[in-house]
């Protein structure tokens, strides 16, 4: 009996006269690197129903955004259709699903080592299908490159000879047929496969991870790299005229690399950051005044550590040793690369020099640093050699006068 389904171009019934020995030769490909969990419910529908599968976590950084779904029917009249939106897969039908529905996933094939276990449950007869392509659309002996297949029935197969289970070859998969298994109870269906060479072992569990049949197989013609798509599929039985439920819960890990020669480890250190060493200049202009006269200071911090320098940020208080005010006891950093400054006025109220001390605090990179300056404070009187020389006269050259005074200079007329 031929069945057209799924990504089928043939399919022959599992029957013993239509199979193949389990220990013939296949050709085998897979690849994958991905760790995904998907929850699937089909629902195969009656006439004009809608049914959707919800994939919940059917996503990873290495799968495509885009699924290709094949949905195939015998009546042309009655199309089923399936569309993918926001994680969620729709089959929609207007007619009687005769066969059933594939989801190929596209992903990027990396490491040589890889696990694809599959929990199985239907609700009457099912057939689950996961099989690894090399390309999508078509699932023939040229393009398959590794099949499973999972049945469920209430009829003992005269394949499974009582001992549980088999998995043999069907055309260009392999199937593992269940035996006496209980509807409505999870199964595991499970690929491991490794590269270089493509080695593949299939497994049929119960729910515990008990093995029931085993089987593998190597192949020279295939390796990871040759893969493109991973199916997803589950098919309904062609006289079944009543919906049916089947669910999968479907877990994928790989591994990028082989096992690790060596075991994991970790350290630590303490790393001890010192600030960066600044250095502060202060200059006023002019450095000689009047009191009562304002000069301009202004304070420059510098960057001198080794590396990459930091603009000093933050504030610079200022004070001073004699009496006088300022514009303002404190200015804030300004400037580029290895340098920042910031001014203010101050205006000395009594004679005499003082001492002028810009302190910067410092900020997150840079530290405090503190520099003085001299100020020449003068009480606004001409000296008496300033005088003089303003003047002029010989003889008043040694003449000192601490106070602002009219000198007047006569000659004298010789006697007669």
């Amino acid at each position: 009996m031929t069945w057209n389904h799924g990504l089928h171009t043939s399919y022959t019934q599992r029957y013993p006269a239509h199979a193949e020995s389990a220990v013939k030769n296949f050709n085998l490909g897979i690849a994958v690197c991905l760790i995904m969990f998907v929850e699937i419910g089909i629902y195969l529908p009656a006439y004009g129903m809608t049914t959707s599968i919800f994939a919940d976590d059917f996503s990873g950084t290495q799968l495509s955004a885009a699924w290709t779904t094949s949905t195939f029917q015998v009546d042309p009249t009655n199309p089923a259709t399936a569309t993918v939106s926001n994680g969620l897969l729709t089959l929609n039908s207007t007619g009687p699903m005769t066969n059933g529905l594939d989801i190929n996933v596209p992903f990027v094939p990396a490491g040589n080592n890889l696990t694809v276990t599959a929990r199985v449950r239907a609700d009457i007869f099912g057939r689950f299908h996961l099989a690894l392509l090399t390309q999508a659309g078509t699932f023939d002996q040229s393009s398959v490159a590794t099949a499973f297949e999972f049945d469920l029935t209430g009829t003992l197969p005269t394949d499974c000879d009582n001992k549980g289970a088999a998995i043999e070859r069907i055309g260009s998969s392999y199937s593992v047929f269940s035996c006496n298994t209980t509807i409505g109870t999870w199964y595991q269906l499970q690929i491991i496969a490794t590269d270089n060479p493509y080695t593949v072992t299939w497994n049929y569990l119960n729910d515990t991870g008990g093995i029931i049949a085993t089987f593998h197989s190597t192949s020279p013609s295939y390796s990871f790299s040759s893969i493109k798509y991973l199916t997803l599929g589950v098919w309904a039985n062609p006289v079944e005229s009543v919906s049916s439920t089947y669910n999968v819960d479907w877990t994928i890990a790989s591994s990028p690399s082989p096992a690790p020669i060596h075991a994991g480890s970790s350290g630590s250190s303490t790393l001890v950051v010192n600030p960066r060493s600044t250095s502060t200049t202060v200059s006023c202009s002019p450095t000689s005044v009047q009191a009562g006269q304002a000069t301009a200071c202004t304070a420059t911090v510098n960057d001198v550590a080794s590396g990459t320098p930091s603009t000093p940020t933050g504030t610079v208080s200022w004070k001073s040793s004699g009496s006088g005010s300022f514009s303002a006891t404190t200015c804030t950093l300004s400037g580029t690369g290895a340098s920042a400054s910031c001014s203010i006025s101050y205006t000395p109220t009594a004679s005499g020099s003082r001492v002028i001390t810009a302190n910067y605090g410092g900020d997150t990179v840079q530290p405090a640093s503190t520099q003085p300056t001299t100020l020449i404070v003068t009480n606004g009187f001409l000296s008496g050699p300033m005088m003089l020389a303003l003047i002029g006269g010989v003889g008043a050259a040694g003449i000192g006068i601490g106070a602002a005074v009219t000198l007047l200079v006569k000659r004298r007329k010789p006697k007669a």
